[in-house]
């Protein structure tokens, strides 16, 4: 059984991340906020009682890739103006759509990638709990 409140509610800290990273978090150190956000959800998925531990962790991220290219989309020019870096590699990637689709697109593929990250980091802070619950 999915905890669909569970991963909306830590998408939710995707959805914090488009806006932050529009006008305040540069692309250089924006993987050190992605990684406590990693480690944080699958800590809060690692303590949920029934399976789809890996399913939960993958879901949370997918929706993080969403709404933080979301974000990137609606506040576009605001975007571009912060990080022109980022511009420059839409512009090398020359999709036929445009650049906003662009953002979208790599936002749900790094969403994907990472979910298999944090699905394994969710199942493996399940069975470090479980480990340390037998210790007790």
């Amino acid at each position: 059984m999915f905890k669909l409140r569970l991963i909306f509610e830590l998408s939710l800290l995707g959805l914090l991340m488009g806006f932050t990273t529009v006008w305040f978090i540069p692309f250089k150190i924006e993987i050190y906020f992605w990684s406590v956000i990693f480690i944080y959800s699958a800590y809060r998925i690692g303590k949920i009682h029934r399976g789809n531990y890996f399913l939960h962790g993958f879901f949370v991220s997918l929706l993080d890739g969403l709404w933080y290219g979301l974000v990137h989309v609606f506040f576009y020019h605001d975007f571009i103006g912060f990080h022109p870096e980022e511009f420059s590699i839409l512009q090398q990637l020359s999709l036929d759509q445009s650049p906003k689709f662009g953002l979208l697109i790599t936002g749900l593929l790094f969403g994907a990638g990472f979910g298999l990250l944090l699905g394994t980091l969710s199942m493996g802070a399940y069975l470090l709990r479980k480990k340390l619950e037998k210790k007790k």
